[in-house]
């Protein structure tokens, strides 16, 4: 296995498996998260391309905002992104390559979030993503109280106006506290190798670009009531207080179809963090 020639950093960075080699002296698995954040910047660009009205009406409004927003997609998905990325799968992820049907359940598991039968995947890993379901819609909840909302405010000023680039128009500590921390506390836990990652991180993304484009609103309104549609997080974005699910499940519309929980949810909110 081939390790970094400073010896002090062999334990640390010893290699994780890995999609694109790094190069030589680079930690492992850097590359596979300088990919997924390029690959998150050209779908922002193309899908920007097909939002061109919400683009325009938001520059004619607001260009400040409009360049701060193109600043923190460059900074959170070539810089933020990528270290967190490598951190964690160097620490936490498996150091082999699972066989590919295995690999490819596991990032879909997370991904999705429903049941997969039990020859498609280890026991375990759709209770994962369901937990970085349950993780996301906790942050996103817990950033709409007055405590933490300081951190979530830059994204809440599209609000009337939105467009794909506002998906990772967010400040440096809600990408680190909403978008990346409810993956990277669960691999310790379910250990998927390099490309299960990448996957989930990959869809992860592209859902979160897709509930920011205006013209998917029409179409998504169609998509069943536990799906994160673009209408329904469009509308979060205006009414502030509902619809915290993102990017695939909604897990408002879960705990809707069980009041007590959804009360008791409410309950331990207030209680922590107070309104």
């Amino acid at each position: 296995m081939e390790r970094l020639p400073h010896a002090a950093m062999e334990c640390w960075w010893e290699r994780p498996s890995e999609i694109l080699p790094s190069p030589r002296g680079w930690p492992g698995g850097l590359v596979d998260g300088l990919m997924v954040g390029i690959c998150t910047l050209a779908a922002t660009v193309l899908l920007e391309l097909l939002s061109l009205d919400a683009v325009r009406d938001i520059v004619r409004k607001d260009a400040r905002l409009y360049r701060q927003a193109v600043v923190a997609n460059l900074s959170n998905n070539l810089v933020l992104g990528p270290l967190i990325y490598c951190g964690g799968v160097n620490l936490f992820a498996a150091r082999e390559r699972r066989p590919s049907a295995e690999s490819l359940a596991v990032g879909v598991c997370m991904t999705l979030g429903h049941a997969v039968g039990a020859n498609a995947a280890p026991r375990g890993h759709d209770a994962a993503h369901r937990c970085v379901s349950v993780g996301y819609y906790a942050a996103h909840r817990a950033m709409h109280t007055k405590r933490l909302f300081w951190m979530h405010a830059f994204h809440h000023r599209f609000n009337r106006l939105v467009c794909p680039v506002a998906a990772n128009a967010v400040t440096c500590w809600e990408y680190t506290f909403a978008y990346m921390a409810p993956f990277f506390v669960l691999i310790p836990f379910f250990r998927p190798d390099a490309r299960a990652v990448v996957f989930a991180g990959s869809s992860v993304s592209l859902g979160n670009l897709l509930i920011h484009a205006p013209p998917l609103a029409a179409a998504s309104a169609r998509l069943p009531a536990f799906c994160c549609s673009t209408a329904a997080h469009l509308a979060h974005h205006r009414e502030y207080q509902t619809n915290f699910g993102a990017s695939t499940l909604k897990f408002d519309a879960v705990l809707r179809s069980c009041p007590p929980l959804d009360r008791a949810v409410d309950r331990a909110f207030l209680r922590i963090l107070g309104k």
